[in-house]
């Protein structure tokens, strides 16, 4: 009773931990049934004496979560954010000892501590040894004197800076806001998986945000309800991509997954642009290839090493027909044949087809490099070659067969001319012809050489023919030298003047790379030729047309 009597205000020390054991807010009053019925805590009490607030200065206002203090004079002294029970949140201001400590014996003695030091200070008694059971588990220490939470607390009443939290609207508004702007970046790439760092930097941004928040302007924001609010959001839209939006794009993929390649696929499920079934002219590119002295190859391998040497060739070759937008339309053993531009429009497939061509020559050295060090593979193997033909032109591209069994294919005379041009490249000795059709579109962007103006088997209108040799500025040293001589020579051929085209010829045969199972060459077709006709001229009116007779 006599401290009772002595002191100028009265307080509840108590403050409850939350349901985990961990103080993060304290009582700013206490009700009991008697006479007075609301008691402050103990430093608000010590704060109203300090900022003159009376007994009766308490305003609570639940609707906006505040308390404020008004003084003697009614102004408000201070306006103290609260939750729905009336607590306020301790903002602390470090670890433990963050405030000045002083022995309790100097409290008593005025030699050891003069009166005058205590002016303008504010001291709290407490205990903070372990054996005294007054240790707290607070968010920044498990082991935390409880003295020293009033301490935080009533420092925070005087430098009136107290931690916030954001209402339920605001909390509603962000949540709602970060999931639609998820939603809408979400939507942004073509294909749901790649969408997946989306959702998880949002998750990271929102928390450094929250923590910034915080620390900044002790504003609490919440974390856990938006976060999960992200990542369901994510989920959502991903399961109704998967189930309803990539419904129609499993279905292409499954039903033209075989012979197109991925983008051509994604491109029609943009596009909205769905293949029509049956015939559909349209101006194209057919590729056919095929392997050199393919029928040797089955003399000297087992069925099963012939099978695993085609498997890793078509393969490969497949790769990139698929990687320059071809459309594979089937296997006939070791050919392929395909076609550019359907069933989705390609730009530039004339030249597609021609890169193309000249990749899978590089990815057959690379395979002949392969298996020459592989000792399993004999001769022939190292030393495989295959031919390509090209042609562009109308056709007729769509699913044809029967009733019971289809297939996406092409059809009309491009498509024969290309097959004739693979076919008969061997009579020249090369390995990738193409008809003027095709030439003429991208001449300026690879090197040629000029075969033949050549009527084909089965055809009646001749067709100018064309080696193709390397990409724009990529001719090899050899191909350097032959290219010019033999072209000089094809313009003395057409005008019939047969020495010295010979001559000519001759020499470039001389520059020809010759390879194993590379039999013959352009300048060695020619030389027989020019000798040919200087025993049988084909007369003044010879257009320079040679038939073959042979596929």
């Amino acid at each position: 009773m006599e401290l009772f009597s002595a002191s100028r205000k009265v307080g509840s020390p108590n403050f409850p931990p939350d349901e985990d054991g961990i103080i993060r807010r304290v009582p700013t009053a206490i009700y009991f049934e008697g006479p007075q019925h609301v008691y402050p805590s103990l430093t608000m009490a010590a704060a109203m004496d300090i900022l003159d607030v009376p007994q009766d200065g308490f305003d609570y206002n639940f609707e906006e979560h505040i308390l404020r203090l008004r003084n003697r004079s009614g102004e408000i002294a201070r306006e103290i954010p609260i939750d729905d029970d009336g607590r306020m949140y301790v903002n602390y201001y470090g670890h433990f000892k963050t405030f000045y400590y002083l022995p309790y014996a100097y409290c008593f003695d005025p030699e050891m501590l003069p009166p005058e030091y205590w002016e303008d200070k504010i001291a709290l008694v407490g205990t903070s040894t372990p054996g005294l059971m007054d240790l707290r588990n607070t968010p920044v220490q498990e082991s935390f004197a409880g003295v020293e939470i009033h301490g935080n607390v009533i420092h925070s009443l005087m430098k009136n800076e107290f931690v916030s939290r954001t209402g339920a609207r605001t909390n509603f508004i962000a949540i709602l806001l970060s999931s639609v702007i998820l939603g809408a970046l979400v939507s942004i790439p073509k294909r749901p998986l790649r969408s997946l760092p989306i959702p998880v930097i949002g998750v990271i941004g929102w928390i450094i945000f929250a923590y910034s928040q915080f620390l900044g302007s002790l504003v609490m924001w919440e974390i856990v309800r938006p976060s999960i609010s992200l990542g369901v959001t994510y989920l959502s839209i991903f399961l109704y991509n998967f189930l309803v939006s990539e419904k129609d794009k499993r279905f292409l993929k499954h039903t033209f997954g075989t012979y197109l390649s991925t983008d051509l696929i994604d491109e029609m499920y943009e596009t909205k642009q769905e293949p029509k079934l049956g015939g559909d002219a349209g101006y194209h590119t057919a590729f056919f290839s095929d392997i050199q002295s393919f029928s040797s190859f089955s003399e000297v391998l087992e069925p099963e090493k012939m099978v695993s040497l085609m498997n890793e060739y078509l393969t490969e070759m497949t790769e990139v027909l698929l990687s320059h937008r071809g459309t594979l339309d089937k296997y006939i053993g070791d050919a392929i044949v395909a076609f550019y531009g359907a069933p989705m429009p390609v730009e530039d497939h004339e030249y597609e087809a021609c890169t193309t061509a000249l990749e899978m020559e590089d990815k057959l050295r690379n395979l002949r490099d392969k298996w020459s060090h592989d000792d399993e593979w004999p001769e022939l193997v190292h030393n495989m070659r295959h031919r390509v033909g090209l042609s562009s032109g109308e056709m007729v591209t769509g699913n044809m067969g029967s009733t019971m069994r289809m297939n996406y294919t092409m059809m009309g005379d491009t498509v024969n001319l290309a097959s004739r041009l693979e076919a008969s490249a061997k009579q020249y000795g090369v390995y990738i012809q193409v008809a003027e059709s095709t030439y003429s579109s991208v001449k300026e962007r690879f090197e040629w050489r000029f075969l033949d103006n050549v009527r084909v088997k089965g055809k009646k209108r001749p067709v100018k023919a064309y080696e193709l040799l390397a990409r724009k500025g990529e001719l090899s040293e050899s191909y350097s030298k032959v290219v010019p001589v033999f072209h000089e020579g094809i313009e003395l051929y057409n005008a019939q003047k047969w020495d010295k085209a010979l001559k000519l010829f001759k020499e470039a045969e001389t520059l020809e790379e010759m390879f194993p199972m590379r039999p013959i060459n352009p300048s060695r077709v020619y030389i027989e030729r020019c000798e040919f006709f200087k025993e049988t001229p084909p007369g003044d009116d010879w257009a320079g047309v040679w038939t073959l007779t042979a596929k």
